[in-house]
């Protein structure tokens, strides 16, 4: 999926300030196309990463640990169930982010259960959404506004 002509001004605010540090400056269109394009090897970067639409249910209590588990009281292990028992969640949902984070307020199960609903994108997909890619024209004509 390309990119509208609306959307070529956030397309050029991008490429004068380079936010991400891609270094787009004094590059041809067709280079910045695959930097734009070049999907992350892992969720940590801030700049090239989204939300995940799907999580499985064996990766949130892989994420849960043990003592944490324990911890919870009846009714937070029921809701912590309810959850698992979906067989996939979509923590891009707030208020799924807002059940683990009232069960897991702090701790190694919150910093995974946190990782895990990010998942290593493209610059072009962390600023127009998931499937999108830029292409050279669209950077030439961003570039002429």
């Amino acid at each position: 999926m390309g990119l509208t002509e609306s959307e070529y001004p956030e397309l050029r605010a991008e490429l004068d300030a380079d936010p991400a540090g891609l270094g787009y400056a004094g590059k041809f269109g067709i280079e910045i196309e695959a930097m734009m394009n070049l999907v992350a090897t892992n969720n940590t970067d801030p700049f090239r990463r989204v939300l995940r639409t799907r999580v499985e249910s064996w990766e949130i209590i892989g994420a849960t640990t043990y003592g944490q588990y324990i911890g919870l009281t009846a009714d937070q292990k029921q809701l912590y169930g309810a959850i698992i028992a979906c067989g996939h969640v979509d923590p891009s949902d707030a208020t799924i982010r807002t059940h683990f984070a009232q069960l897991f307020p702090s701790g190694a199960s919150r910093t995974q259960l946190e990782a895990l609903q990010w998942r290593g994108s493209s610059r072009a997909e962390a600023l127009f959404g998931d499937g999108v890619v830029v292409r050279y024209w669209d950077i030439d004509q961003a570039r002429a506004l």
